[in-house]
């Protein structure tokens, strides 16, 4: 018995290419109806619009004015991967979506967050929500540094008052009880030696040794007393309200700054999402391509029913 059958032939590229020009109608119109489903969908689509924010961490200015960062930065993008990416990922219908925080490659403190939304406003609230939450938790952490820096300013106040009210009063008044009490003595003593017409070889003795005391107290005494109270007054007072100073300088606002965007949002004026050139061009060559595939099957399965007839 014989059968019929169609014989494939080696791919003849001007043979192909006589085909789809032949059905090129039929590609055309299915070509045509998949550009305008993605041009429906364009239409219908929900536009979303995109945002960018550059965020550095918080820092302090330390005691040499060199930014002293709190957080590793590793640790701030984690917690909001956390709470912004996957513990929302499983909502749906949402108006804002983050989409990447990732490490910006310039700075070892700035990350830069990507987020898309229905609208700009939205998108501005939800990026400022999230740098609000990181501030918060800095917020803590600054408050207990300044708490350490307030300490310290009490312990100086509490040094100066020492020395200004107690230290250098009872300097003062030990001068005072060297000259007034101490120095009256000897020389009451002196005098009552003196007035005597002959003194004996102790007395002499007694008379040189009161002379010794009396003059070690006014060049040696009082000179080291007054130099311990000039040493107060002009090093160690002096010493620390500079230091007083430096630390009310670091108390200021500018040398703390918590989790902040650097410069401004940047926002997209037109929707980024959805793509319309891009879903224009792959519904075409989908359609292209679906539409050539279908002719040429449908063109061999006719050819091949032609010679089996």
């Amino acid at each position: 018995m014989q059968q019929n059958y169609c014989k494939d032939d080696e791919i003849d590229l001007l043979d192909l290419a006589k085909k789809i020009w032949k059905y090129k109608k039929q590609i055309c119109i299915v070509t045509c109806g998949f550009i305008a489903i993605g041009l429906l969908y364009i239409l219908f689509a929900t536009p979303w619009y995109k945002a960018t924010a550059a965020v550095e961490t918080a820092y302090y200015n330390n005691e040499t004015g060199m930014p002293q960062y709190i957080t590793e930065r590793s640790v701030r993008m984690h917690e909001l991967r956390v709470k912004y990416i996957d513990g929302l990922k499983d909502i749906k219908d949402k108006n804002v979506m983050v989409d990447s925080i990732v490490a910006d490659k310039d700075s070892a403190n700035i990350f830069i967050i990507t987020a898309f939304a229905k609208s700009n406003e939205l998108l501005k609230k939800h990026i400022d929500e999230m740098v609000a939450d990181l501030s918060e938790e800095d917020a803590i952490v600054l408050d207990e540094y300044k708490k350490v820096l307030r300490e310290q300013l009490i312990s100086i106040d509490s040094q100066v008052s020492y020395l200004k009210n107690d230290k250098i009063r009872n300097l003062k008044e030990r001068i005072e009880y060297l000259k007034g009490v101490q120095i009256a003595k000897i020389d009451d003593q002196i005098d009552m030696l003196n007035k005597k017409e002959k003194l004996s070889d102790a007395g002499e003795l007694k008379l040189m040794e009161l002379m010794n005391i009396k003059d070690k107290i006014l060049n040696d005494n009082i000179p080291k007393i007054s130099d311990e109270i000039s040493a107060i007054t002009l090093v160690q007072i002096p010493d620390l309200m500079k230091k007083k100073s430096i630390i009310e300088n670091r108390l200021s606002d500018f040398n703390f700054k918590t989790s902040h965007i650097i410069s401004n949002i940047v926002l997209s004026d037109r929707p980024a999402k959805p793509k319309k050139l891009i879903i224009l061009a792959i519904s075409a060559i989908i359609g292209l391509m679906l539409s050539t595939f279908v002719v040429l099957v449908y063109d061999k399965f006719k050819t091949c029913n032609s010679e089996n007839r």
